[in-house]
């Protein structure tokens, strides 16, 4: 069973920074003097739960009062003994997982699951585009970075030659380096951002 470890909350009107509340397994009662936030941090939990416990990730209108407004939520929890991830789960989640940190973010009383993070990996959720994070994702960052740059080499050139001498016999080679280049950016660009 997964416990809550802890939740970082952002944008909490009455709150000078950040609310971060460390959970202890032993933690059952929330004490503190009258406008400390605590009927604000149970509030906030239970519409957390509330909107996770549909196990959805796609957006989630709520019904949220004035005075519990916020923008940014992080839940981390962990379990004793791994758990299995769904078969339809991406892959980057694991097959298995005993921490997980969910980020939730809130825009006009609409939810929405921005991030999913464990041990093995993170996915980054926006309306239309799940982006993977995972060693694969560096190695396809750090090859796409190459190519802008020799693309922006490439231009530079054709510009250089243009320039001197619009005729120059290697202009139509240069020409068709930098269409190659821009395919291959495409390429990369499609293999990090995979349609929801």
């Amino acid at each position: 069973m997964f416990k809550l470890t802890n939740i970082k909350v952002e944008g909490l009107p009455g709150f000078e920074e950040n609310l971060v509340l460390d959970c202890n397994p032993n933690t059952t009662v929330l004490i503190g003097p009258n406008g400390s936030g605590k009927t604000t941090t149970l509030s906030v939990i239970d519409t957390l739960f509330s909107f996770l416990n549909k196990g959805v990730f796609d957006e989630s209108n709520v019904s949220i009062l004035t005075w519990i407004k916020w923008n940014t939520a992080v839940l981390s929890f962990s379990s004793d003994s791994p758990f299995p991830v769904p078969g339809d789960a991406p892959q980057e989640l694991g097959s298995t997982f005993s921490r997980v940190t969910i980020s939730v973010t809130n825009q006009n009383d609409t939810l929405r699951v921005t991030r999913i993070e464990t041990e093995h990996g993170m996915l980054e959720l926006n309306p239309n585009n799940i982006y993977l994070e995972s060693s694969k994702l560096t190695e396809l960052q750090n090859t796409l970075v190459d190519l802008q740059n020799r693309m922006n080499a490439r231009v530079q050139t054709i510009k250089d030659l243009k320039r001197s001498n619009p005729n120059h016999a290697s202009l139509a080679g240069q020409q068709q380096d930098l269409d190659k280049i821009r395919k291959d950016i495409g390429q990369i660009e499609s293999s990090i951002v995979m349609r929801g």
